[in-house]
């Protein structure tokens, strides 16, 4: 007997064209008899979080910030623009 096929889409946020079209999948999905479920890491609908303590996942959100903001000072050329703009790369 063949196992369903099961598909988890993970998002950041619950806003943008990814979210949506991640969404559209998922309905798409279900109705081809596929199980699949969309989880969010932030935002009004919330259904995934790193971490279940959330000391630890704030934690964990600050040295995701503080590595990003150590990696700038390395390519600053002038302090007064010093943290006005995100590099992206943790994710966070």
């Amino acid at each position: 007997m063949l196992q369903p096929i099961k598909v988890l889409h993970l998002s950041a946020s619950d806003k943008g064209g990814a979210f949506v079209i991640a969404e559209g999948l998922v309905d798409n999905m279900q109705n081809a008899a596929v199980i699949a479920r969309h989880s969010i890491f932030s935002g009004a609908q919330q259904t995934i979080s790193l971490s279940k303590i959330k000391l630890f996942d704030k934690l964990f959100k600050f040295c995701l910030h503080a590595w990003e903001k150590l990696i700038l000072l390395f390519y600053e050329k002038d302090s007064s623009v010093r943290f006005k703009y995100s590099l992206g790369k943790p994710g966070i």
